[in-house]
């Protein structure tokens, strides 16, 4: 018997996030399709391959939007995709990101295979479903692959970047923008893939978002200066804050002694925001909180910032559809089996 195909909860959880942006009421797709929700907090966990690309075509159907998997590779923060996403983003030259990517793949999605391959001076990288669906599921994931697999590149390569060739499979293909497939010379495929060619000459380009600091010299009282370093900075600004009241943009630009709109500048030169970033710590602060702490509900509200403790209950239900109490009793339930 075949092993069952998985993929880690943080190839699904991008698709959460961005639906329930658009309508809250699709968190129900997730209840629906039994997600654990000792899973939806860890990028980590393991679930069914199968299961996962069902619940994606689910969100698409449910939202209307065929180019649903393409919005959401867009979007991705790859810090969402746990250990694999940390470790691409680690990497100090696309070759290296490349090479991380192709090579740990497997242990992250074992439904799918990237494959890397370089030749006559042409990198392709290969994203292909292990199963020859046809259908929109398989579509979804192939979306999902090549708009994540473009934004990579493009960490190192600049947002102008334009790859030698992208490809998808046929039936997919109609779904993508114009301007999106003129874009990034997309191209019908009669293989269930999603590829994208890249010159091998870009392979020793260094990250972007290192080479293009501020250059204001910010030492955020003792954190780490503005440079590469900089999204680090202001989550290390963030994590300060925890305890100590509201946590807002105007706070940490003044504690990074810049204004405002120049964090949202400098944040969003680097495929990140501080509303993304800041509702990321709290989201893993939260879940330490409630599985390992007796601090009630609302004192962890309080913690984390919020002036009510209903805006921390609708923030949490929204993150992982379920609320803290319930969150903390399932966690709880859990460990003393």
């Amino acid at each position: 018997m075949p092993p069952i195909p998985l993929m880690r909860f943080g190839t699904l959880q991008p698709f959460l996030r961005y639906a329930s942006a658009c309508d809250e009421r699709t968190l129900t797709v997730a209840e629906d399709a039994g997600l654990p929700l000792q899973v939806i907090s860890d990028p980590d966990a393991l679930i069914s391959g199968e299961r996962a690309l069902h619940v994606a075509n689910a969100l698409s159907r449910k939202l209307s939007m065929a180019d649903f998997g393409w919005r959401v590779g867009e979007s991705t923060d790859l810090a969402e995709l746990g250990a694999f996403g940390l470790r691409i983003l680690e990497a100090p030259t696309l070759h290296a990101a490349l090479a991380r990517a192709a090579e740990e793949f497997s242990q992250f999605n074992s439904a799918c295979v990237l494959r890397l391959e370089v030749e006559d001076g042409v990198i392709c990288l290969q994203h292909l479903l292990e199963r020859s669906e046809r259908d929109e599921v398989a579509g979804q994931a192939q979306q999902f692959a090549l708009s994540l697999l473009l934004n990579i590149v493009r960490r190192y390569a600049g947002p102008q970047w334009r790859p030698g060739r992208s490809k998808l499979p046929a039936n997919v293909f109609s779904y993508i923008p114009a301007e999106e497939a003129e874009r990034n010379r997309l191209r019908p495929s009669d293989r269930c893939e999603a590829s994208v060619t890249i010159a091998a000459s870009l392979l020793g380009l260094p990250l972007r978002s290192g080479a293009a600091g501020s250059g204001n010299g910010a030492d955020w009282k003792g954190k780490p200066k503005l440079s590469h370093e900089f999204v680090q900075s202001v989550e290390c600004v963030i994590h300060s804050m925890f305890g100590s009241g509201k946590i807002t943009a105007d706070r940490v630009a003044k504690t990074g002694q810049m204004s405002v709109r120049s964090l949202h500048r400098e944040m969003a030169a680097r495929d990140a925001s501080f509303g993304h970033t800041l509702n990321r710590l709290r989201l893993r602060r939260a879940h330490t909180l409630l599985t390992a702490s007796s601090m009630k509900i609302g004192e962890i509200a309080d913690f984390l910032g919020y002036a009510e403790q209903s805006n921390f209950n609708h923030a949490f239900r929204r993150w992982t559809g379920a609320s803290p109490g319930a969150y903390r009793a399932l966690s709880r339930a859990s460990s003393a089996r």
